[in-house]
């Protein structure tokens, strides 16, 4: 239980200090953002969006962000199936000094397909949501 509580107060500060910083995900900025916009802007390699989360009944919006996976995860809930991309990006674009002289390192971008299972997820629902696993993966290869 002092786990429990530590965990929640310290989910709460984290919380109350990113509402200093502004709005970040789809659903804070109370924009009525469509599943194929967010996936498509994730799947540009500038896109303003680097994640997004699908509901299981309809693959809905559940959310989209830029804060990486690191925002990502705080919209993972415990008691759902979730679909999702989060694009990655390495490297640079700027010219790097190297023994040989300036060279460009290209950037390279990598997508992960998200299939999120919460731990407390009753079995019915798990299996009911997980069906549509592929569905949702068809999806986002579709868009992204």
């Amino acid at each position: 239980k002092d786990y429990e509580n530590l965990i929640a107060e310290q989910k709460m500060k984290k919380a109350s200090s990113q509402k200093s910083i502004g709005p970040r995900t789809a659903k804070e900025t109370q924009k009525d953002i469509t599943v194929d916009w967010a996936l498509s802007a994730v799947g540009d390699a500038t896109g303003p969006y680097n994640w997004a989360l699908l509901e299981p009944e309809k693959l809905e919006l559940h959310n989209a962000g830029y804060g990486g996976i690191v925002e990502m995860k705080d919209w993972l809930n415990e008691d759902m199936v979730l679909f999702g991309m989060v694009r990655f990006t390495f490297g640079r674009e700027k010219a790097a000094s190297t023994m040989e002289g300036m060279t460009a390192a290209p950037k390279v971008v990598k997508y992960v397909f998200i299939h999120w299972v919460g731990p407390k997820v009753s079995a019915v629902r798990r299996g009911k949501w997980n069906a549509k696993q592929k569905q949702a993966d068809a999806q986002v290869r579709s868009i992204c």
